[in-house]
């Protein structure tokens, strides 16, 4: 998942030219590892910036987790008149913000363009649902009624007027996230690893001890001065469109189908989102793109580098689920699931046996409610999982993963969504066996 630099292009190739290597090293300073979530969080804030092509971002994560660390510090680098920070807003809340008031017309008008909206540590998805339209740009201008009170204590009806498409980041840990929320979001979680956790110990250290050091060195660093100078360039340059060459529409195409020989519905809007992360990665080095009055033209290097970033997140935006859960179904749940396979002929491994592994590949433990709530719940309703009763007690479930390749996301007989297929046979575990014995040498 840290491999994105490996093939990506554009290493300072002209003078003043921003690299994604430059990117990441200046996120770094504050951002540890995180490769692709920092990465896909800062292009979403800098789309802000483009007329109609912003796109969403949800970190979805347990508590405590920093969830809401990484759009906090990216949005450190943009103009601070330009970001809203909302700790907390209930659905109707938001809705009463201030604005302009248009006494006459009983109109309070909010303008949102060019902004970019963090909602932190939100506990429910209704204020997502109740800004669809804004989210997935169907009306420039999104008219809504509410009721409030007037002085005398009665309800009156008001008219608020949503105005541009901001970038919104969203982060929760409530995993059950409903598809038309998924399909407007690129789902994101922060790393957990033990090097992700001994840099941001060793960085907490460093910023604690000392806080205006830590502050003042970082505002010195000559790298981040000159992102945050490219950023307020970029907002000031009036870029109206960012296009994309006849060729290249064809050649986007092919990239993306060819890897996904069964498409699905909600591959329309996947796609939507790849080409918002061209526009952004145009969109930082405008200056060196051709450029007609107001528009400029994505090039080829930034498709190349969009496609390989969009690649390495794809398969768990392809199934609906946040990186994390993700990341236990195939580097905890499966091998579980193979390690049993190999050594007893047992139907299936139960959730004791899953934080057992958990335990031993992600070194901390995974309470057992967040396990039964909220992971089993949300692979079992993806596809990705079968439960059935233990032979001798049936008050016990046991799991069966209904994958054990990856490949099998872009099959056409994947047994995802399937109600007939029981689970993995005998003879898929000896396609995968290489993969379990690998990972058992390195460990």
């Amino acid at each position: 998942m840290n491999n994105i630099l490996e093939g990506l292009q554009g290493h300072q190739e002209k003078a003043g030219k921003i690299s994604l290597d430059f990117v990441l090293d200046t996120l770094g300073l504050t951002i540890k590892k995180d490769t692709n979530s920092k990465l896909i969080t800062f292009f979403a804030m800098l789309s802000a910036y483009t007329k109609e092509s912003a796109f969403n971002v949800i970190f979805v994560a347990p508590s405590s987790t920093g969830k809401s660390y990484i759009p906090m510090q990216t949005a450190s680098l943009f103009p601070k008149e330009d970001v809203l920070k909302y700790a907390y807003s209930s659905p109707t809340a938001f809705f009463h913000q201030t604005g302009q008031y248009d006494k006459e017309k009983n109109v309070n008008t909010i303008n949102l363009e060019h902004k970019i909206i963090i909602f932190q540590d939100m506990p429910h998805m209704q204020l997502l649902e109740r800004l669809r339209p804004m989210l997935s740009h169907d009306e420039k201008v999104l008219r809504i009624q509410i009721t409030d009170k007037n002085q005398k204590g009665g309800n009156v009806t008001k008219q608020i007027d949503l105005i541009g498409y901001p970038a919104v980041v969203f982060c929760s840990a409530n995993t059950h996230i409903d598809e038309q929320e998924s399909t407007r979001f690129i789902l994101l979680s922060p790393d957990f690893d033990q090097d992700k956790l001994k840099q941001g110990i060793a960085m907490k250290i460093s910023r604690e001890a000392d806080p205006e050091k830590f502050q003042a060195e970082l505002a010195k660093d000559e790298n981040r001065k000159e992102l945050i100078k490219r950023i307020k360039q970029v907002r000031n340059a009036g870029i109206t469109e960012i296009l994309i060459k006849p060729d290249d529409v064809q050649y986007i195409e092919q990239e993306y189908t060819k890897k996904r020989p069964e498409l699905k519905p909600r591959h329309q809007r996947d796609i939507g989102r790849l080409i918002a992360i061209i526009k952004s990665f145009a969109l930082l080095n405008y200056m060196f793109k051709t450029r007609v009055g107001n528009n400029i033209f994505a090039d080829r290097e930034d498709i190349d580098n969009a496609v390989k970033l969009w690649d390495e997140i794809a398969m768990s935006q392809e199934l609906n689920l946040p990186p994390y859960i993700y990341d236990v179904y195939w580097e905890v749940i499966v091998p579980c699931y193979l390690e049993q396979q190999n050594n007893t002929n047992k139907a299936g491994i139960t959730r004791n046996d899953i934080t057992k592994m958990h335990l031993k590949v992600k070194r901390f433990a995974l309470e057992a409610s967040k396990l039964r709530m909220q992971i089993i719940p949300v692979l079992r309703d993806t596809g990705l999982i079968n439960e059935v009763p233990d032979e001798k007690d049936q008050r016990i479930k046991r799991i069966i993963p209904t994958m054990l390749n990856k490949a099998q996301i872009y099959e056409q007989d994947s047994p995802i969504n399937s109600e007939d297929d029981p689970g993995v046979t005998k003879d898929n575990i000896k396609l995968v066996e290489e993969m379990f014995n690998e990972m058992e040498s390195v460990n």
